[in-house]
């Protein structure tokens, strides 16, 4: 017994944040697996909100990632 209550309340605990509360969005990690930057990511997530709730368009999302990332590299190429 004084095994199973700590445990069946471990449980009981998980079971109501389970799904609850985002540690660490799937969207950035899913981006930070492909190369992406953590600060790259944390843009991208929210420029994604913003034409979500159209505040923007996906064009100036896109202009404005573009604008803030926007580099050449060494053979005059576009890197982001």
């Amino acid at each position: 017994m004084q095994i199973l209550a700590p445990l069946i309340i471990v449980l009981a605990l998980s079971a109501s944040l389970y799904k609850t509360i985002d540690v660490w969005p799937k969207t950035q990690y899913d981006l930070q697996k492909i190369g992406a930057t953590p600060q790259q990511a944390t843009d991208v997530v929210e420029l994604r909100g913003m034409v979500e709730k159209r505040q923007i368009t996906p064009q100036q999302a896109e202009g404005a990632f573009k604008q803030k990332y926007q580099a050449q590299n060494e053979h005059g190429e576009l890197v982001y």
